[in-house]
């Protein structure tokens, strides 16, 4: 919606052209009726001279707001007129794009299907898929090269449409088959084809045409739900080749398959009236190549790290952490530190178990469950002090092994509690040194205004006065100091018997 016309710069133009009138028609009689008074005369002078700036701004604001109204006006002219268009268009294409059969209406293949089917043959072999086949363009397409191919619908008319090309034809290596995507698909393939409907969801169009054409409200839900279920039907050098347009949301289908460990690249783009169809070729990107050799699956996005991307697998039944490391970030080492760290931090019962690793990712146990500040929320003084000797049994560990984990001033995230056991998380930044910090810092976590007062709800008091000067004799303490005030420091977060 335009913002509204008379604004607070436009109603100070008119009025400073009002004034302009008023003190110009004053300024003017007073310079006649007092012309040889010389000081009113130049005081007329000077207020007329301020009329006429008066008037040049008032005219500068009206007709800046003017103009960024009209500006306005335009831009939204233009975007009704385009959502109009591509509305006529969809439903157009929604509408035109079928043909009459005996049984009923089937998708007419149109520039998406003749795009797509271009480049069939230089990927089609061995075993093929089809989904959402239509009229099987495609699928008799691939049926020249590969040795046996998949014609799937979700409509029975397209299944028997099909039946009835393959009887004619004399085709020995087709197969049409019902399906939801892929609720009635067994196997894995060479190559798998999808032209999906894509197109956004527009109330004029036919109920019985939206089945074929509209991809959801959007128009991209059904090519992620696609892509979702895409890899557990690929071979091991599986492909798929898909197409859409640039009407749905083509950053919502790269990040689906990103999402789900595969890689793309666009092998043909053509523009036709108001929309740009885009061809996929989509394959498992060598992350998720080199995972399946070593036995992970079900690999899917889970979160981002600073460094990397952080993916939830399984192994052997277990449900693992996949770290993988970004190409741009010029850290190469990190996986490796993190992977020697987790090593000798294991043996102590700290962080998640270490699975396996290479230079470019890390596979641990997954690490579920709630952050300290959940947990805290959720459990009793005594559970929670429980889970606090342990951070701090933990922390000491590590400062006695002269690695500091670093970030434990804020492990919002990094911090899991598990089970009633807390889990440290993300070891990137964790390094051998003289020094370490993991108590002192622990304690600066515990003591933060937002965590002191979450504890206190549950009756855990914490003397900041005392523990301060604790820590300020732990950083100069020897070993053996250390270790008493460690003890001090037990007893402070016990409290009271």
């Amino acid at each position: 919606m335009t913002k509204a016309f008379f604004t607070k710069r436009f109603i100070t133009g008119v009025v400073l052209i009002i004034l302009n009138f008023v003190l110009g028609k004053i300024t003017t009689f007073t310079m006649i009726l007092y012309y040889n008074n010389k000081s009113i005369f130049w005081l007329s002078i000077i207020g007329y001279v301020v009329s006429w700036l008066m008037l040049f701004a008032g005219l500068y604001l009206c007709g800046r707001e003017g103009y960024n109204y009209a500006k306005e006006l335009y831009k939204e002219y233009i975007s009704y007129k385009e959502n109009v268009r591509r509305i006529r268009y969809t439903a157009k294409k929604g509408i035109q794009s079928f043909k009459r059969t005996s049984d009923s209406m089937i998708y007419e293949p149109s520039d998406d299907s003749y795009l797509l089917q271009k480049h069939i043959h230089k990927y089609s072999h061995g075993d093929v898929l089809d989904m959402g086949s239509g009229s099987g363009i495609l699928a008799f397409e691939a049926a020249e090269t590969a040795d046996f191919v998949i014609a799937a619908d979700i409509s029975d008319y397209a299944v028997r449409y099909i039946k009835k090309q393959i009887k004619e034809k004399g085709l020995k290596n087709v197969k049409a088959m019902k399906t939801d995507l892929f609720s009635n698909i067994k196997g894995r393939f060479d190559l798998i084809i999808f032209n999906p409907p894509y197109l956004p969801m527009d109330k004029r169009e036919p109920e019985p045409s939206r089945v074929h054409t509209t991809g959801g409200k959007k128009g991209y839900e059904l090519i992620v739900k696609f892509i979702n279920e895409l890899e557990s039907h690929l071979k091991d050098n599986g492909k798929a080749l898909i197409i859409f347009s640039d009407l749905t949301s083509k950053e919502k289908v790269d990040e689906a398959i990103f999402n789900n460990c595969l890689e793309f690249e666009i092998i043909d783009k053509q523009k036709l009236f108001f929309e740009r169809l885009f061809v996929y070729l989509i394959k498992r990107s060598k992350l998720l190549e080199e995972l399946e050799r070593k036995a992970v699956s079900g690999v899917k996005y889970y979160s981002k790290g600073k460094r990397g991307y952080v993916y939830s697998a399984f192994y052997k039944g277990e449900r693992v952490a996949v770290k993988h490391l970004r190409s741009d970030t010029k850290a190469k080492d990190v996986i490796s530190k993190e992977a020697s760290n987790l090593m000798i931090l294991n043996k102590k019962n700290i962080g998640p178990r270490l699975i396996m690793y290479n230079e470019d990712y890390i596979v641990t146990e997954f690490i579920e469950g709630d952050t300290f500040l959940e947990y805290v929320s959720k459990h009793d003084r005594k559970e929670i002090v429980k889970v606090m000797l342990d951070i701090l049994r933990q922390c000491s560990l590590m400062d006695d092994l002269h690695i500091s984990k670093e970030e434990l001033t804020r492990p919002f995230k990094d911090l899991i509690i598990k089970n009633d056991k807390p889990v440290f998380l993300d070891f990137e930044r964790c390094h051998k040194t003289d020094k370490p910090q993991n108590i002192t810092q622990i304690f600066q976590f515990f003591l933060s205004i937002k965590v002191a007062l979450e504890l206190g709800k549950k009756g855990i008091k914490l003397n900041q006065l005392r523990i301060r000067r604790l820590l300020q004799k732990y950083k100069k303490a020897g070993e053996d100091e250390k270790k008493s005030i460690r003890k001090l420091l037990v007893k402070s977060i016990q409290g009271p018997d």
